[in-house]
């Protein structure tokens, strides 16, 4: 069946005859409606996206999942191209695929208000530092001395030492050495500074 440029290949309300046509057959752009647990929806796309990478799935979400900004974010990241509602137009729903056809995303409100409101709520991994503690350990990590840091910040060495010992208290350490490899292994330490370093 073709309409306005798009040809639908598969029409199903079976998983199992969905995942039989992707082995046998090539899908540009998947147009998920099916009503699964959402952990069950967000584990679908992960496996469809890292099976078939050349496939892009729209979601088509339920009511009661619309307002889920988490769970849109989740399946954003799980590899999703885009989300929409089930209530959504045709016109919207062939608008989203025309550009998901030359695009790897198509940003639908939902989409847009959910990865918003993830990015707005994220909490830091580790620990948050302020600038003049990343400069303190940018400048550490460049073989500078207290006295060396406290001259290139305009500030005492005393306050290079103090911000020293609140930097291993953040990373839960008592020596150089143990802050040194927390740095590190936290990714606080970026590749450019350690190669500057070796």
């Amino acid at each position: 069946m073709k309409q306005s440029g798009i040809e639908v290949k598969l029409e199903t309300n079976k998983i199992s005859k969905l995942n039989q046509y992707l082995e046998q057959s090539s899908i540009d752009i998947l147009l998920f409606n099916f009503y699964m647990p959402k952990k069950e929806k967000i584990l679908m796309v992960e496996n469809i996206r890292t099976t078939y990478p050349a496939t892009k799935v729209i979601l088509m979400l339920e009511k009661e999942e619309e307002s889920d900004k988490l769970f849109i974010a989740g399946l954003m990241k799980a590899g999703a191209s885009s989300c929409l509602s089930s209530s959504s137009s045709t016109e919207l729903i062939s608008e989203a695929i025309k550009v998901l056809a030359s695009e790897d995303f198509y940003f639908s409100k939902i989409v847009n208000d959910a990865l918003l409101y993830d990015r707005v709520n994220k909490k830091p991994k580790g620990p948050v530092f302020s600038d003049t503690e990343m400069e303190i350990i940018t400048l550490f990590f460049n073989d500078m001395d207290t006295a060396e840091i406290a001259e290139v910040l305009g500030i005492s060495s005393r306050t290079v030492e103090k911000r020293r010992v609140e930097i291993k208290k953040k990373v839960g350490v008592k020596t150089i050495g143990g802050m040194v490899k927390k740095l590190v292994e936290l990714g606080v330490v970026d590749n450019e500074i350690l190669e500057e370093v070796v």
